[in-house]
């Protein structure tokens, strides 16, 4: 029976900075302006679903060999975004260990779903997919480094293979893809920070 235990997505952004809050409520009230109420949240909710789709597209190419049909003309970002993405999914393809795994550290109470566990060399490695509209600079990505380190212990705590010492988050979008890789001993602590943060706040909310 799976612990209720809180997402790594959820403890992220429930401990989000200020400065980012700040940020996304500027956007939201600027596209809600412009193109009438409620207009941020139906793109927020049209890039879930397309995240999704290019999610469970990846799965099938995996486990089928089956390419995605992109044949609407309407989909054509979505064939560019494919078609940046394909190479490396290759490569990924022929050396991963688990796709959409759930992972549980009970250490430190949270749990979370990782998108790819792949061998790179014999070791181990973390692949997290994220897709976007556009081309993405590392100094945003601060959140996508924490969420692959939590996914990183908790598979660390399962013991079952060597220690993780690479994570790799792929962006892809209709332009490019982009490859970032960290060690998750280098936001290790900036992680438990983040979770200690969110334990804190949740007994003043008690």
């Amino acid at each position: 029976m799976t612990p209720n235990y809180p997402r790594v997505t959820h403890i992220l952004s429930a401990t989000e900075d200020e400065k980012s809050r700040n940020r996304l409520r500027k956007w939201q009230n600027k596209m809600d302006r412009i193109h009438g109420a409620n207009h941020a949240e139906q793109i927020s909710e049209e890039a879930r679903n397309n995240g999704t789709r290019f999610h469970l597209a990846i799965e099938k190419f995996f486990t089928e060999g089956k390419r995605p049909n992109y044949s609407d003309p309407n989909d054509y970002l979505e064939q560019r975004r494919w078609d940046n993405a394909e190479p490396h999914l290759r490569i990924i393809a022929n050396e991963y260990l688990a796709l959409e795994k759930e992972v549980i550290s009970h250490k430190h109470q949270y749990l979370g779903h990782l998108d790819c566990l792949a061998w790179n060399n014999g070791r181990p490695i973390i692949c997290d997919w994220k897709t976007s509209k556009r081309v993405k600079q590392k100094s945003w990505l601060t959140d996508y480094f924490l969420q692959a380190t939590a996914y990183a212990l908790a598979v660390d705590e399962e013991g079952q293979l060597d220690p993780i010492e690479e994570c790799r988050i792929y962006i892809f979008s209709p332009d490019k893809a982009q490859l970032f890789t960290l060690n998750p001993n280098d936001y290790r602590e900036q992680w438990l920070s983040r979770l200690e943060k969110y334990h804190a706040t949740q007994l003043v909310a008690v």
